[in-house]
């Protein structure tokens, strides 16, 4: 599970620079070795990080091609996201339906986002997981590919406060306390429902 004070921490013009310096040197030392030698400078668990996420965007490439040069991943959420192939498919499919908003409830990583944005379509992102949040939102602003439109959020500190405070639970097993699923998604949206959310929170007009 990735710290998110530790992911923010990459996205600072230092970490920035730890993470070039270790997509430069990896395959000429090995992650031991570069490892090693970067936690003389850098905070061990930014360096843990740093070597980690180099790791998984060659992985990712499988699955984003060139844009995962540019997005950070999880080791769960990337096995777990969606290829750009089908992502792209799934939003010309949505375009074509004359749908103007898609709400994606447990949007991830953000992988559907990027897609729909790309598709013309505003898009808005729910997930209860604060660090694949915090992914999401990133790769919703990853130039050229989203308009400004685009708005990838966490519910999940609330979540968690208003469950601990009152016990009742919401979409993703969350407890919501902010606009609820229903409220977001109007006549003219569609919406990506998990597994996991609640589908008596979607109104009957929402695909």
């Amino acid at each position: 599970m990735v710290d998110v004070e530790t992911f923010e921490q990459l996205l600072t013009p230092s970490g920035q620079s730890l993470l070039a310096e270790v997509a430069e040197h990896s395959g000429l030392e090995s992650d031991l070795a570069l490892g090693t030698r970067l936690r003389r400078t850098w905070a061990p668990e930014l360096v843990a990080a740093a070597v980690t996420q180099n790791r998984l965007r060659a992985k990712a490439v499988a699955k984003f091609g060139e844009d995962a040069q540019h997005l950070y991943f999880t080791p769960d959420a990337l096995e777990q996201s969606t290829r750009s192939v089908v992502a792209d498919h799934r939003a010309r499919r949505l375009a074509a339906t004359g749908a103007t908003a898609v709400v994606d409830l447990g949007c991830g990583i953000g992988g559907d986002l990027i897609a729909l944005a790309r598709a013309g379509l505003r898009v808005r992102g729910i997930e209860v997981d604060p660090a694949r949040a915090a992914i999401a939102r990133i790769g919703a602003s990853m130039p050229d590919s989203v308009n400004s439109a685009i708005a990838a959020r966490s519910k999940a500190s609330r979540f968690r406060r208003a469950s601990a405070r009152t016990g009742r639970r919401g979409t993703s097993g969350g407890s919501s306390t902010g606009p609820s699923p229903s409220g977001a998604m109007r006549s003219s949206s569609l919406g990506d429902i998990k597994p996991l959310a609640k589908r008596n929170m979607v109104p009957y007009s929402a695909e």
